[in-house]
């Protein structure tokens, strides 16, 4: 008999994967540009996820003829290889100029902006529940901006909170993008694959994309930020793998459990990103931040279950 609380350690692992790769990330950012250590991502964690596809593959079922790959694919995939880029170097971006966990905590948004898009762009309908949410989580946004730092401390702060912001939008979209990507397979081409398994094929392509695309821009433009991190190959691989490990359990645990279970029990990130920023990175936290972080998780827990 499947173990009906799996989905919970499953959670709990890429919670945890997820806060060692933000802090190896960050580690690496401060040596190298954000866009370099935003490469670490997706060129340490491809090998991981192709090995993880390979195994689909000879185990379970082939890829799907490239027939399939109509441009509406395509289009989504794109648009969220793009937004997954540009949210992991912003979330790098806030880090650099706030704290670890409010970096984390605004980048948490992203459940909140994917209702708000999904509102904007798909025409989809929301509640009056959910809409209290996005005024919690507004409200801790802004408990943030007025922060009670020093004077000399807001222009960062400001910029941050842009970044932190701008971090989540980037999430959500492609959040976004994936799912809609993997629903032009599974719906519209009738593609006989498990979500899970089109899922993992969504994060291969993208990050196949992704290295390639960012890696010779980078190659072009900064080359020594690619020597950079691959003199740091040791802290790279490990923010790969942890990457890939997280991705892959995420998956899992939404094949077992409706989506707003395992996003609520996701915001443990925000308190091991707390314990990161006080213990690790010896980061003051203010008790206004605190409260306007707490705001926060309250909005994101229950838009989640909500939606």
């Amino acid at each position: 008999m499947e173990n009906p609380h799996l989905w919970v350690g499953l959670v709990l692992v890429a919670v945890i994967a997820q806060t060692i790769r933000n802090f190896a990330q960050r580690s690496i950012g401060k040596l190298a540009n954000p866009w370099a250590a935003t490469l670490v991502r997706f060129l340490y964690g491809l090998p991981f996820t192709a090995l993880v596809m390979l195994v689909m593959v000879v185990a379970l079922a082939p890829l799907p003829p490239l027939a399939v790959f109509v441009p509406a694919y395509w289009i989504w995939l794109c648009l969220a290889m793009v937004a997954q880029v540009l949210g992991t170097a912003w979330l790098l971006m806030s880090m650099a100029q706030s704290s670890f966990v409010i970096a984390v905590a605004l980048s948490k948004t992203e459940l909140v902006q994917i209702v708000i898009f999904s509102m904007l762009l798909l025409q989809q309908a929301t509640t009056i529940p959910v809409l209290i949410s996005i005024l919690v989580v507004s409200l801790g946004v802004l408990l943030l901006s007025t922060s009670g730092r020093h004077k000399a401390d807001m222009h960062g702060l400001s910029k941050a909170l842009r970044l932190g912001i701008g971090s989540g939008a980037g999430f959500a979209l492609a959040a976004m993008g994936f799912r809609e990507a993997g629903l032009v397979l599974l719906v519209e081409q009738h593609v006989s694959l498990s979500p899970f398994y089109v899922g993992v094929l969504n994060l291969f392509l993208a990050q196949l994309l992704q290295t390639v695309l960012l890696g010779g821009w980078l190659a072009w433009r900064d080359r020594p930020a690619i020597t950079g991190i691959m003199s740091q190959w040791r802290s790279s691989l490990g923010a790969g793998f942890f990457g890939a490990f997280a991705s892959v359990a995420w998956f899992t645990a939404y094949l077992l459990r409706p989506a707003a279970d395992v996003r609520t029990l996701g915001m443990l990130e925000i308190v091991l990103s707390y314990v990161v920023s006080r213990r690790l990175l010896l980061e003051r936290t203010t008790k206004r931040e605190v409260s306007a972080i707490l705001l926060i998780c309250t909005g994101v827990v229950l838009t989640a279950l909500h939606v």
